[in-house]
């Protein structure tokens, strides 16, 4: 049983469930059970306590459904961004979250072909290993600049919609305690310490989820500070939006472990339009690059090195690339890029056949045999 208003209690009983047996929620007033106001009361045991709000996958998000006047939406924002013969081309794949790699990074250069290929890549991998589609608004590249070193950069960004669906086939949740939320004073300090609990810089979120199935809970939380310039706000996104969802995200990846892609910053979708924004705090490390999964910081590191032919390089074996970087690396590419799906990447953008890919690598021009070098490099970075 839980005291409430009735304007909340209403709202409850429609949206939530009983956290501890998702039983059905009931609205009452409370003179009965000693109380001056109104209750929530389970309608299997009157003792249990706490709701869940369960989580229901959109049908626009589901592939199952083909909703015309979705797609026919997306289409026309898409037409006015990129254009009416390539957005037709992409007609083929709406709908689809079982897409090649190919074909994603297909889609992501038509949205994006300003983007650097190995920011192209890194988002075609995600989509394709995740299940995602960029024309489903599951994904975009953003164009960040970093401050200190005055450069742009760019990145993949997940949708929160994305998460879910990433989520989903682990389990079935339900958010729990009206989460995700505004965290309290009580449990910033109890959950990060005097310390680390800042609220006079930063705004906090927390979001409690429950798999309903195994009982197993876990709680995630979001932190974006005062200061930090967001994604999305000249399109009405927030702080605490995204606070709220960077902890949602969290909370996912600790109730699945391992459900979610590393080092990828969230949104919300409906703020994922042109790509441009501005990571407002910004750190260098000599070792990697990383985005906190809380913070959501982008911390730069210079951009994949491209290779450097040798003048001894040998090319006798592929025209005008070093055979040993390309014997290398087909070999370390050969279960994410196999060579048959080199071959047709080959054939259909450069057109060049032959009786086996050695030939066809052997065909490529100077300037088509240096960019096929780069984006070999750019995937073997990805390792």
């Amino acid at each position: 049983m839980i005291v409430v208003s009735k304007e909340i209690g209403e709202q409850w009983a429609e949206t939530n469930v009983c956290s501890e047996c998702g039983g059905r929620l009931t609205l009452a007033w409370g003179g009965s059970y000693g109380e001056k106001s109104h209750v929530l009361i389970c309608a299997n045991s009157k003792a249990h306590k706490g709701i869940a709000r369960p989580f229901h996958l959109a049908p626009a998000d589901n592939p199952a459904f083909n909703l015309y006047d979705v797609n026919k939406d997306r289409r026309k924002e898409l037409t006015e961004k990129i254009g009416e013969e390539k957005t037709k081309a992409l007609e083929q794949y709406e709908q689809k979250t079982n897409l090649g790699e190919i074909q994603a990074r297909t889609i992501i250069q038509s949205i994006w072909p300003d983007a650097p290929i190995h920011a192209v890549l890194r988002g075609a991998l995600i989509c394709h290993q995740y299940g995602l589609n960029p024309l489903m608004k599951h994904l975009a590249l953003v164009k960040f600049h970093s401050r200190t070193t005055n450069r742009d950069t760019w990145e993949p960004i997940i949708a929160i919609k994305g998460s879910r669906i990433i989520a989903a086939p682990q389990g079935c949740w339900s958010y729990l305690d009206d989460s995700p939320r505004a965290m309290m004073e009580i449990e910033g300090l109890k959950i990060l310490g005097e310390d680390e609990y800042d609220p006079t810089n930063n705004y906090y979120s927390i979001c409690k989820l429950k798999d309903m199935a195994t009982g197993r809970e876990a709680s995630g939380i979001g932190v974006v500070g005062k200061d930090e310039s967001i994604y999305g706000t000249d399109k009405g996104n927030t702080p605490r939006n995204q606070c709220n969802i960077r902890s949602e995200r969290q909370a996912l990846d600790r109730l699945y472990p391992d459900s979610q892609p590393k080092d990828v910053d969230v949104t919300d979708e409906n703020y994922l339009g042109e790509p441009a924004g501005v990571c407002a705090k910004t750190l260098d490390t000599p070792d990697k690059k990383t985005i906190d999964t809380v913070q959501g910081e982008v911390v730069n590191t210079p951009e994949p090195s491209e290779p450097v032919p040798t003048p001894q390089a040998d090319t006798s074996k592929y025209g005008h690339i070093d055979a040993s970087f390309v014997d290398d690396a087909l070999s370390r590419l050969k279960r994410g890029w196999p060579q048959t799906e080199i071959y047709k990447h080959l054939k259909e953008k450069y057109l060049v056949t032959g009786s086996k890919l050695t030939d066809a690598i052997a065909k490529l021009t100077n300037n088509q045999a240096a960019e096929f070098t780069k984006e070999l490099q750019s995937r073997l970075d990805l390792l």
